[in-house]
């Protein structure tokens, strides 16, 4: 069970830095080619311009975030990270009447990633409990 709870804790640390580098570089790369007509459906509760600031606050948090918990500090920040990505993900790809799958493949693959932000929380939260002498 220790074994186990390393790998995941460890996941969420490549998760949360992939997803927010990953955010932050679409974020940024929108913000310098000064585009106005992208939609991004899977953020459901941010429209517009608002999508564009949500993703590279986002993106930040989850860099930040995973950097500060490898060295030891602010593992609640990963944890509170980890989940939001989860519930962006759960939401907006699976719940939200907004987003279309483009096929079988496509409709797996956001499961898998939808899993993995799954087992990144959980990971973030095996993080926050006391080690036993």
């Amino acid at each position: 069970m220790n074994f186990f709870a390393v790998v995941l804790r460890f996941w969420s640390y490549l998760f949360a830095f992939a997803v927010g580098l990953l955010a932050f570089g679409v974020g940024f790369i929108l913000l310098i080619s000064g585009s106005s007509n992208f939609r991004l459906e899977m953020l459901p509760w941010f429209k517009d311009g608002a999508a564009l600031w949500a993703l590279l606050v986002l993106g930040l948090l989850g860099i930040i975030s995973s950097v500060l918990a490898l060295k030891g500090r602010a593992k609640p920040l990963l944890a509170v990270f980890c989940s939001i990505a989860f519930v962006l993900m759960a939401y907006g790809y699976f719940m939200s009447p907004v987003y279309r799958f483009d096929g079988s493949s496509d409709a797996w693959g956001t499961f898998a990633a939808t899993l993995g932000a799954l087992g990144a929380t959980f990971g973030a939260l095996m993080a926050l409990r006391k080690q036993r002498a």
